[in-house]
């Protein structure tokens, strides 16, 4: 999807507002999540604000969900490598480290453990992430969760679209997995793919417990909304465009 214009490659950015449309008048229905704040226009257009500095509280229903614990045929926090990696990371923190700072430690680890980054993988559990160290963000999205989980924090995936500044004039927004663990009551957005744990051009379409009873039509789900979507920027920082 190419937006109406760049977004600046500036570290600094920590808000933008978007305007996402489905196209032809098609229905859409995104989240108020994480970082993500949702204004609804009507059935086919919502008004997004990503704000790196806010988070969007979690309701009771997630903070009580046990699914963000479980280990999953997917999200296999229970197996014995990825409970090694997790317990050697968190080992080298602090004694008062906070699960956030936990959880910050646990998505560079899997930064850094997956050392061949591309599409090879289709969707690989993370027991089989942590031993073949290969992936793209799928992989990276599902062992991060699964490293959160094996440490006692709940976690879940998203799927939506990440800005890269490629292929077209003002760049395009692709399809994208990351993850976000539930701290202090708030979604915290943690992309273990790329190099910064989040940025205002992560767009979040569904969010998954990666459970098997609800994974296949979750995946189900983003498939018919991805393609479908027109970005239009509105404000870059406080900067209206």
């Amino acid at each position: 999807v190419e937006p109406n214009m760049r977004i600046p490659n500036d570290p600094d950015l920590s808000r933008i507002v978007m305007q996402v449309k489905g196209q032809n008048g098609s229905s859409i229905k995104l989240p108020n999540s994480g970082h993500q704040f949702v204004d609804s226009l009507d059935d086919s257009t919502a008004i997004l604000t990503i704000d790196l500095k806010k988070t969007f509280p979690a309701t009771e229903i997630e903070q009580n969900d046990n699914s963000y614990l479980e280990p999953s045929s997917i999200c296999d926090s229970s197996d014995e490598a990825i409970i090694a990696i997790a317990e050697s990371t968190i080992s080298s923190l602090n004694e008062d480290a906070t699960d956030l700072d936990k959880a910050y430690a646990l998505r560079s680890k899997v930064f850094d453990h997956i050392e061949n980054k591309g599409l090879s993988t289709a969707f690989a559990s993370a027991s089989q992430t942590v031993r073949d160290q290969k992936g793209d963000c799928t992989e990276h999205g599902v062992l991060l969760c699964a490293l959160l989980r094996s440490v006692g924090i709940p976690s879940r995936g998203v799927m939506g679209m990440v800005y890269a500044p490629v292929m077209k004039d003002n760049g395009i927004f692709g399809w994208h997995m990351w993850s976000q663990a539930l701290i202090d009551g708030h979604w915290i957005d943690l992309d273990a793919t790329l190099e910064t744990h989040h940025s205002v051009g992560h767009v979040t379409t569904l969010t998954t417990s990666l459970s098997d009873d609800n994974l296949g039509s979750d995946m189900a789900s983003i498939l018919g909304t991805l393609g479908n979507l027109e970005v239009k920027i509105i404000e870059i920082g406080n900067l209206e465009k």
